[in-house]
């Protein structure tokens, strides 16, 4: 597949993510911004929901938030949830500073 073809690709199933992402959310199976779903494009790399640093919740998913990562590059699940923006961070757990804020941005 050619370059050009290959971005289309990716481009529409980010869009498919998304709206999947959507229906996730309107059918009551994720609440807020819990809950992701993610694709996997090729042998080495995979499409998968991400949160932002204004992370509006699974409702409100776009194909933006969809982003296109090489989870073969970590040596565990924990770095690149981290690395996504995914990873859960405890209310009291120390880390940063000033007001605990409930995901990562």
């Amino acid at each position: 597949m050619n370059g050009t073809g290959h971005r289309t690709t990716i481009r529409r199933l980010r869009v498919d993510i998304a709206t999947a992402c959507r229906v996730l959310a309107a059918r009551g199976l994720a609440d807020g911004v819990l809950g992701h779903i993610s694709m996997r494009v090729d042998a080495y790399r995979m499409l998968v929901r991400c949160r932002g640093p204004r992370e509006r919740g699974l409702a409100f998913t776009e194909p933006t938030d969809v982003r296109l990562r090489d989870p073969c590059r970590f040596t565990s699940e924990a770095q690149f949830a981290r690395w996504c923006g995914i990873a859960p961070v405890a209310l009291s757990s120390g880390e940063g500073h000033g007001p605990a804020r409930r995901h990562r941005s």
